[in-house]
């Protein structure tokens, strides 16, 4: 038989023992697996990109801001910085000066520019369905083309609009020479035609204010006809060549915004308010709505193919009336766009539905 009987000392001397060899054990166990352990894995590195808008900020730019404030950009490693612009030309100076990454200048100035040398090209296409077009009193009776015989036309000659105007008229049967053409500063166009000096005015569909609506009607020259591409996302040849994959993650993230924006509009116009307070908020919206008519396209096409897409088509026939309006020859496709950096993003569903409501509210 075992004696279990312990003297006080023979008791601390073994609990200490315990206890000391547990702490090393644990000790020794901890270090170990630490020397063990992999390295922490480094926070990815963020890349700030640019990228110049059109013109002053405006409603179509909401889906930027949106795809900001989900994240889009920082799960691509991407931290945007956006910058407003002060028409095409003014981008595409910037564009070839390395000044921004991206920027958002019309199509057929770019083309232009290409054509003439820039070394830029159009990496996706925002605007699938023409928001170009003519806004006209509401009171003015004019419904389409035939009504402007005899009319005032009153815009800057330089603008895409006014060089577009003469095709407009021709494909629907209208003498250009019946209607007069104004040169009139884009400062005092507006004023002009709603004091009734011009009947007609050079705008976009997504560049009126609410306030404005109330007031005009706009005439598109995509629903007689003239659908041209109109704004792009435009990059340099040195970045496509130097950084093929910024140019995809930037517009991965771009195309998610906007996805998300024709899904919920109302978001979209939160997310821009809320970096852009000094928008009227009603504003923001009317434009958005019309900027994503125009983003969205062809619904079933663009189902089909996913947003940004350029078909050959569509860019052959847009690059023949801007040659033709702007005096320049025409050069090979591929030297103008390219469709390599697009991630397939399609519209949702319910993307017509969300824009056409909001789009019946002043139409």
């Amino acid at each position: 038989m075992v004696d279990e009987k312990v003297t006080r000392r023979g008791w601390l001397k073994t609990a200490v023992g315990t206890v000391v060899g547990f702490a090393v054990g644990m000790v020794g166990g901890y270090l170990a697996g630490t020397a063990r352990a992999p390295p922490p894995t480094p926070a990815p590195e963020i890349a700030i990109v640019t990228f110049q808008t059109g013109w002053a900020f405006v409603g179509r730019d909401a889906p930027f801001f949106l795809a900001m404030e989900k994240g889009y950009y920082e799960e691509e490693g991407l931290s945007l910085r956006i910058f407003r612009g002060y028409g095409t030309s003014d981008v595409l100076k910037n564009m070839e000066a390395k000044k921004f990454d991206f920027g958002m200048p019309g199509t057929s100035g770019t083309i232009k520019a290409i054509a003439e040398g820039a070394q830029l090209k159009i990496v996706a296409m925002l605007h699938l369905r023409s928001v170009n077009g003519v806004i006209v009193r509401k009171d003015s009776g004019i419904k389409g083309p035939q009504d402007m015989v005899g009319k005032i036309y009153g815009q800057t000659f330089a603008s895409e609009t006014s060089l577009l105007l003469p095709y407009f008229l021709e494909i629907n049967g209208v003498d250009p020479a019946t209607v007069e053409m104004r040169n009139l500063d884009p400062g005092v166009a507006v004023s002009a035609l709603l004091a009734g000096e011009t009947d007609i005015c050079g705008f976009y569909s997504e560049s009126p204010s609410a306030a404005l609506w109330e007031k005009v009607n706009h005439i598109n020259f995509a629903d007689w006809g003239l659908d041209v591409y109109n704004n792009a996302i435009v990059a340099h040849l040195d970045l496509m060549a130097e950084n093929p994959e910024l140019i995809r993650r930037f517009l991965k993230a771009t195309f998610m915004g906007i996805r998300d924006a024709m899904a919920n509009p109302e978001e979209a116009v939160d997310a821009m308010h809320k970096y852009r307070p000094e928008l009227k908020r009603e504003d923001i919206r009317i434009q958005l709505a019309f900027g994503l008519q125009g983003y969205l396209g062809n619904p079933e096409e663009t189902a089909k193919l996913g947003l940004g897409w350029v078909t050959e088509e569509k860019m052959a026939f847009t690059q023949k009336i801007a040659s033709e309006a702007f005096g320049f020859e025409e050069v090979p496709l591929e030297r103008i766009y390219t469709n390599e950096y697009l991630t397939k993003i399609l519209p949702p569903e319910n993307a017509e539905e969300n824009i056409n409501a909001i789009i019946a509210e002043v139409m």
